[in-house]
């Protein structure tokens, strides 16, 4: 009798375990990765449009190893204010980079890395009302993930094909704070794979530029004879 009483008050817990689980597990839920933001679909002819070159030398920072406040801190640029802030990274008298350009050629040190590295600039925009503004890239080699005033405005993967970003909303009149996250990190869907006899450089490799277009334009076009 007292043995069942036992096997009964086990299965009793069990249970209660099992009710109490899914609410325990809650508080541990990890936080989500940032969501693929794919680029605007891509402006034809954009030497013929009202364009402001951002290439230039652009302040550039190898992705920590350890960044326990996740990447909002850098994307933000934010800066310590008091000796004891806990802010281990600064864009500040540090790694400066050529755009275009890839950092394998540029610092010996970088010449065989494969990772993340965030690039960084200010820009200046005097928005008008009836009109949109757009990023534009001519490449970045191999994903890139793009953010202006801390807001990502767009993904992009494949190292040789220009991209797009609307940042009409984002934008705001005065300096602006641009930064890309670039990596050269190539998987095994990736194109090349790892096991390819293939250094994969890494960098922001062609122009950008800053994109302005009336309200209404056309995007693109094809003429054929």
């Amino acid at each position: 009798m007292i043995f069942h009483l036992r096997h009964r008050l086990v299965v009793l817990l069990f249970f209660s375990l099992l009710l109490c689980m899914p609410a325990a597990f809650a508080q541990f839920t990890p936080v989500q990765e940032e969501a693929f933001m794919p680029s605007k679909p891509l402006i034809a002819n954009i030497s013929r449009r009202r364009t402001t070159a951002l290439n230039g030398v652009w302040q550039a920072l190898i992705q920590p190893a350890k960044n326990p406040w996740g990447d909002a801190m850098i994307v933000s640029n934010i800066r310590p204010q008091e000796p004891s802030d806990l802010i281990e990274f600064s864009f500040d008298n540090g790694l400066t980079l050529r755009v275009p350009g890839d950092w394998n050629t540029q610092d010996p040190r970088l010449f065989f890395y494969r990772g993340k590295v965030w690039y960084k600039r200010n820009f200046h925009c005097s928005p008008a009302k009836d009109k949109r503004y757009f990023l534009y890239f001519g490449a970045v080699n191999y994903a890139a993930d793009v953010y202006v005033n801390g807001r990502k405005v767009a993904s992009h993967k494949g190292g040789f094909s220009p991209f797009n970003a609307e940042i009409t909303d984002v934008v705001k009149q005065g300096e602006n704070l641009l930064v890309v996250l670039v990596d050269n990190e190539h998987k095994a869907t990736d194109i090349p794979t790892p096991d390819a006899d293939w250094l994969n450089y890494g960098g922001i490799t062609r122009d950008v530029m800053l994109v302005e277009t009336p309200r209404t334009f056309i995007r693109n076009f094809k003429v054929q004879l």
